[in-house]
């Protein structure tokens, strides 16, 4: 299941694809204000008690027509004869009662909508219109609501593909599926995208097939285009659905590459995943392959960055798509990654607080087998003189002697320093012996006039401060 950063993120890349393939686009003119009259309510209902979105569609392409009907519904009169195309005896039918759930409706608070008007979820408004008016089963009742101009997102099939794809929903059948659990889940995106109701469903209607007249989208249809999507790094279907040969790959990988490159020229490259950064380097997919689906498979096959880093290049290599010449690329760039990781304080760096220090060190020593007892000399005013390995030990402990510490400080004439090391296991929480080996070396620091400022232990993810648990 994806996360809530996971959504947010990959809805904002969605809104930012649909900026790029439709620049200057503007959404259709608003409905008329609910509440303007009860012909308008009964137009709406006409169209979708009709049918679907395509009857729906051809009705609105006939306004008079529909009017006409509403005016003879509300009238008690006979409905306009038309010898092309005649109304469903379903309909009309259905529509001698339309009065009659119209004047229920207004009993229950449904019409005309005001400011008085209870208050109520769209679940509970969609099942009142359905017991006042007939014809409103199924999604007929919210694309009723949604000509009303409510702030609807139809629950439609190719919705709830959309969501059993991401992660969010177990099942898409009906009886696993209730309404309450869609809207639910459709409210639950528009409070973290903090879009309108009409701009998600735009973006959801482009992104799953529904809007042929808009250039670009159309990804999570019924054979999911998962090489391109926006959505990609969330999505539950990518992780055991792998993405199928494309034909002509090198042009998704244009433009793939041309929307994360995008995100790098606008100074977001620390929102993309490490696949797609990787696809950066990459340049280009497998023979029948995304870019993308080969970057993920070097990672899975690997176990992330730091497997590949200590991989041969013989090994690379025989993953499908890396030549040994990119194979040569990929661990030239994994060591330019390495050694800017490795880059520790310069001289005349200011030190603010213990996360300075473990930003700085963390990669340098995290890796390695024996602890390291490091000290960071500093001037009065907290800026870095020079960092001095003191001692390695063994698995076990470090030896750190306070003639070996003070040594460098006094030859650099430092005010203060403070001390490091790293724990081989990851744990960075401190040992019995590392409380006693900090006791004493502050008391010698003290006796010397110069400020132990603090003891840093490095451990795998995180870090331990003896100043900032207020040991120091």
């Amino acid at each position: 299941m994806p996360s809530d950063l996971q959504l947010i993120d990959g809805f904002e890349r969605l809104r930012e694809e649909f900026a790029q393939s439709n620049p200057g686009y503007a959404p259709p003119t608003a409905l008329p204000p609910v509440g303007a009259s009860e012909g308008w309510v009964v137009e709406a209902w006409i169209q979708a008690a009709a049918g679907g979105r395509g009857a729906a569609a051809a009705l609105a392409a006939q306004p008079r027509r529909v009017r006409a009907l509403a005016r003879a519904i509300l009238a008690g009169e006979p409905p306009p004869t038309s010898a092309g195309n005649p109304w469903p005896a379903a309909l009309l039918d259905q529509a001698a009662h339309v009065p009659q759930g119209l004047e229920q409706a207004r009993r229950g608070g449904l019409w005309p909508l005001n400011e008085s008007a209870p208050a109520r979820s769209l679940i509970e408004e969609v099942r009142a219109w359905r017991k006042a008016l007939p014809g409103l089963g199924g999604l007929r009742g919210w694309r009723f609501l949604e000509r009303l101009g409510r702030p609807v997102i139809v629950p439609v099939m190719a919705l709830r593909r959309f969501f059993w794809r991401l992660g969010l929903l177990e099942e898409i059948s009906a009886g696993h599926c209730s309404e309450s659990m869609l809207v639910s889940l459709i409210e639950r995106l528009r409070r973290l995208t903090n879009l309108s109701a009409e701009t998600l469903g735009l973006l959801l209607r482009w992104h799953l097939g529904g809007t042929r007249d808009l250039a670009g989208g159309r990804w999570c249809v019924k054979q999911p285009r998962c090489a391109l999507c926006p959505l990609r790094p969330g999505c539950t279907w990518v992780r055991f659905h792998p993405a199928p040969p494309l034909e002509g790959a090198a042009r998704p990988d244009r433009r793939l590459l041309a929307t994360l490159s995008a995100r790098v020229v606008a100074e977001k490259q620390d929102q993309l995943q490490e696949s797609e950064l990787l696809a950066i380097v990459l340049e280009r997919g497998s023979v029948g392959g995304d870019v993308l689906g080969l970057a993920e498979t070097l990672l899975r096959r690997f176990g992330g960055l730091r497997g590949m880093e200590h991989a041969a290049i013989a090994e690379l290599a025989q993953t499908p798509g890396i030549s040994v010449g990119r194979a040569i690329r990929l661990k030239a760039a994994l060591e330019l990654g390495r050694r800017l990781a490795e880059c520790a304080l310069q001289q005349g760096d200011a030190i603010a607080c213990s996360k300075d220090v473990w930003r700085a060190y963390r990669h340098r020593f995290r890796d390695l087998p024996q602890e390291h007892f490091v000290i960071l000399l500093l001037d009065a005013k907290n800026r870095v003189l020079h960092d001095q390995i003191v001692s390695k030990g063994t698995l076990t402990g470090s030896l750190a002697h306070p003639r070996e510490v003070f040594q460098g400080a006094i030859r650099h004439a430092a005010a203060g320093v403070i001390l490091m090391h790293n724990h081989p296991s990851g744990d960075p929480n401190p040992s019995a012996e590392d409380r006693t080996v900090t006791t004493r070396l502050k008391d010698a620091g003290e006796i010397l006039g110069i400020r132990v400022l603090d003891h840093i232990i490095l451990g795998a993810d995180h870090y331990y401060s003896f100043k900032d648990e207020g040991r120091m």
